[in-house]
């Protein structure tokens, strides 16, 4: 059987005339039971307060630069298949994307293996 709104607070006040007791002992539980949960997620906030960043922090988190959506894709010359640039190693072939790197000094190219 389904209430609306105003038969469930009839159905309530009805029931704490009915049997007072009952009711002061369902609803007191109900109580302690909704503040023992916020006393121990505060807890658990405050105890692990270090691990979470204060609004106030004065020192802005550094963004990568180079994020997925910043690198080109490349393509595995041993295998043919197309990865994104996050990636330095093949799915497929576990073949090993060079590191090409420009000599200031000498101006020469230098392919590397990615450590």
């Amino acid at each position: 059987m389904r209430y609306g709104r105003e038969e469930k607070l009839e159905h309530i006040i009805e029931f704490a005339k009915n049997s007072p007791d009952e009711f002061f002992a369902v609803y007191t539980y109900w109580i302690i039971g909704a503040v023992l949960l916020v006393v121990s997620v505060s807890i658990l906030y405050l105890s692990n307060k270090d691990n979470f960043p204060a609004d106030n922090d004065e020192e802005e988190q550094e963004i990568p630069k180079n994020t997925s959506h910043t690198l080109q894709s490349w393509q595995c010359p041993n295998c043919n298949e197309i990865l994104e640039g996050q990636f330095d190693t093949c799915w497929n072939c576990l073949y090993e994307k060079e590191e090409i790197s420009i000599d200031e000094d000498n101006k020469t190219l230098e392919k590397n293996s990615l450590p």
